[in-house]
């Protein structure tokens, strides 16, 4: 039936250009005298399905008619995306251990215990040589126990921003970051854009 129906407006369309039936509609071209015949001729058919098809092939035909069809789709200008003025790209991530820091807390207790065990050796000026110097020892030991046990292992994040610099972003645990990676910075940290 298709093919019928497109035989029957292909002689329609011959008929209108050789008797001239385009002068008489006004300023329609042969392009739209023949879209106008198709949509009557798929007006015929049976289905809604059918209609639809049909009405889709004589607009397919018109724009073919008219060029459109190979002319490519408009353009649309899309707005750059505004610089982001605080971010920057990740240039390396690893570990480091970072040495903690004694308070008085482990030198005070080292100091005492360090007297009291001093305090336990020898007798008269020895046992008061032994007690200053079992001070001075437990406050070197102690401090330097408060320090192993503050020492902290951190994920360093460097960061080179547009105008050149360089900053180090620590975390106490892997950030997930990669070198490559766009971030932003955000006051003393950084996040994905």
């Amino acid at each position: 039936m298709r093919l019928h129906l497109l035989a029957q407006v292909l002689s329609l369309t011959a008929l209108a250009l050789a008797t001239g039936a385009h002068a008489q509609s006004g300023n329609a071209t042969p392009a739209q005298i023949r879209y106008q015949q198709d949509l009557q001729i798929c007006d015929g058919e049976p289905t809604a399905d059918g209609r639809m098809r049909c009405k889709r092939d004589a607009q397919a035909e018109y724009n073919k008619a008219l060029g459109l069809a190979a002319s490519p789709p408009a353009v649309t200008p899309v707005a750059a995306a505004p610089v982001c003025g605080d971010c920057g790209r990740v240039i390396a991530v690893h570990e480091v251990e970072r040495e903690g820091h004694a308070g008085a807390l482990g030198t005070i207790a080292g100091g005492v215990l360090g007297a009291a065990l001093g305090h336990q050796v020898g007798g008269g000026f020895g046992k008061s040589l032994a007690t200053a110097a079992g001070a001075a020892g437990g406050v070197y030991a102690g401090r330097a126990l408060e320090e192993r046990a503050n020492r902290a292992v951190v994920w360093v994040v460097s960061v080179r921003f547009p105008d050149g610099s360089t900053q180090d972003f620590d975390f106490p645990n892997n950030p997930g970051f990669r070198a490559g990676n766009t971030v932003r910075r955000m006051e003393n940290s950084i996040a994905l854009p």
